[in-house]
């Protein structure tokens, strides 16, 4: 339940589910783990489907994390999921974190969590879409979210750089005494 919902003014809910339309990236994530060499997360370098002008800078690729972030060009470094400011030496530059925390989608084996990427041609929209990612820490949390980035040639705004859209269809968390907290 959104603490905006009952809100006059608040923003539409939107999700465009493209679990079905899109392709599954390698992001098999097994947490902080001797399985992976302790290492927290994992990351893919994807080619944008246009070029993506970001803060003034145009980029033909992206970098997509486990632990719920992307960076603009290819840098599959400093992948961590402990999050901080931004800027900060705890991740790459040219960062959007959508929810930046410490995620998993692997374990023992099972894979549980998936994430998508597809390209809506005819509206000009690239997703990548994080499904059933849980929180290190609490193995009962499952969070669904998505960035889209607009095509600028479909999608033009007054200074040249593109429009970046964040959803979240839902994002479970123990932030409170370990209560589970579910959001929509």
């Amino acid at each position: 339940h959104s603490l905006d919902q009952d809100y006059e003014m608040a923003p539409e809910f939107v999700w465009n589910d493209i679990s079905e339309l899109g392709g599954e990236l390698d992001l098999d994530d097994t947490g902080y783990s001797s399985e992976n060499e302790g290492v927290e997360g994992v990351s893919v370098i994807v080619d944008l489907p246009f070029t993506f002008r970001f803060y003034d800078q145009d980029y033909e690729t992206m970098t997509v994390c486990s632990n719920g972030w992307v960076a603009m060009g290819g840098n599959t470094e400093n992948i961590t999921g402990v999050n901080g400011p931004i800027p900060s030496a705890l991740g790459p530059e040219n960062k959007i974190a959508l929810f930046w925390t410490d995620l998993y989608n692997h374990w023992s084996g099972s894979n549980f969590g998936h994430c998508y990427d597809w390209y809506d041609d005819d509206n000009g929209l690239y997703y990548i879409q994080w499904d059933n990612f849980q929180h290190v820490g609490n193995p009962f949390s499952s969070n669904y979210f998505q960035l889209v980035l607009r095509d600028p040639e479909v999608w033009e705004t007054s200074n040249g750089n593109a429009e970046i859209l964040i959803y979240y269809e839902e994002i479970i968390t123990d932030l409170a005494r370990n209560e589970l907290k579910s959001y929509k």
